[in-house]
Order: C-alpha cells, then sequence, then structure tokens
C-alpha cells in the first residue's frame, strides 16, 4: 500500500458527464519506500482503490539472548499478544 495525498479531482467531460465518479479522475502525490521526494500521477478513479482506516500496529521485540519476545498492540481493545521464542543461537 502507497500512502500519498489527493491533490486535486478531476471531473470527466461534459460528454461523459452521466459515468459520474468512475470516469473522473485524480491527481495525487505519492512517496514511494525508499523515495525521499513524492511522485505526482494522475489516475481514473473508477479503477483506483480507496483505503479506509489503514491500521498501524505497534511491534516490540526484545531480546536478552536465549529468549527472543515479541509483542503486538491490538489497538482496538488496548491488549498486547505476546510470544516468546528460544533463540537458537
Amino acid at each position: 500500500m502507497q500512502l500519498g495525498e489527493s491533490l486535486r479531482l478531476i471531473p470527466p467531460d461534459h460528454a461523459h458527464e452521466q459515468a459520474g465518479l468512475a470516469n473522473s479522475r485524480i491527481e495525487d502525490a505519492v512517496t514511494k519506500a525508499g523515495d525521499l521526494h513524492t511522485s505526482e500521477a494522475t489516475r481514473t478513479l473508477g479503477r483506483t482503490l480507496v483505503a479506509c482506516c489503514p491500521v498501524c500496529g505497534l511491534v516490540n521485540v526484545r531480546a536478552d539472548g536465549e529468549t527472543v519476545v515479541c509483542a503486538t498492540l491490538n489497538e482496538k481493545c488496548h491488549s498486547w499478544s505476546v510470544r516468546k521464542i528460544r533463540s537458537r543461537l
């Protein structure tokens, strides 16, 4: 998934006005992984997927040389899921 910013909605011309939003175009700016600057693109809105409320979770990893502990936070119910794994080294 790429996160970006919508810059402009370009409605269809009058000949295709009946088609509604599917033929509208959207201009956006996206920063791809590893890039320092955004790249702009124009795409048809009818072929663009929209992600509503993407979930970003907290992951915590700790190790002491013998055990690795991985914990993830469920942000909806504010609970932790913790797994302990024995180190193979």
